[in-house]
């Protein structure tokens, strides 16, 4: 009920806070942890993203996909899927404060990517090709949220902190 909207709230960020911690998310991981703040997009979702599911413009992106790290006895696997619920596969606007940054760093990506297909995910492990492990994110988000005294934050808190920052400036919940 409402206490537990309270509480919800009281677990994003305002965006004040949001700011500074993004300025305290090391560099490397300062565009997906960015993309889950102000997009709401779960950590599968951001991991998952590819050049393709970004508008040229960077005012779109599309969630088409999820990724997962499947434990298996044999080694782990990565598992892409739809996303965790039907209503999952969307379009986000990203915000304009956001869109001409990421505009900026997909021009740099390429730059670095030469040749690679509009497939290709844009937040990798360092070989250049797996997706970007959960638990590297975990840990840049868990410095970042150290830094800004909000220990307890989870990447997830991100995804709420995007709803209620979008709520906030009169978007709906479609």
């Amino acid at each position: 009920g409402e206490h537990d909207e309270q509480v919800l709230l009281a677990l994003a960020l305002t965006a004040r806070e949001l700011a500074a911690y993004l300025a305290a998310v090391p560099p490397a991981y300062r565009v997906p942890l960015a993309l889950a703040a102000w997009c709401s997009l779960r950590s599968g979702e951001v991991r998952a993203l590819r050049r393709c599911d970004i508008e040229d413009d960077a005012m779109v992106l599309h969630v088409r996909q999820a990724v997962t790290r499947i434990p298996h006895p044999d080694g782990a696997y990565w598992h892409f899927g739809p996303p965790k619920t039907r209503a999952g596969r969307r379009s986000v606007a990203v915000p304009p404060s956001l869109a001409a940054g990421l505009a900026e760093w997909l021009v740099d990506w390429r730059q670095l990517h030469p040749g690679r297909p509009a497939e290709a995910l844009l937040f990798t492990a360092q070989d250049g090709e797996s997706p970007l492990h959960d638990n590297t994110l975990r840990k840049a988000h868990r410095r970042a949220a150290c830094a800004i005294g909000r220990p307890s934050l989870t990447v997830h808190d991100l995804r709420r902190t995007g709803a209620t920052l979008a709520a906030q400036s009169g978007a709906t919940v479609r």
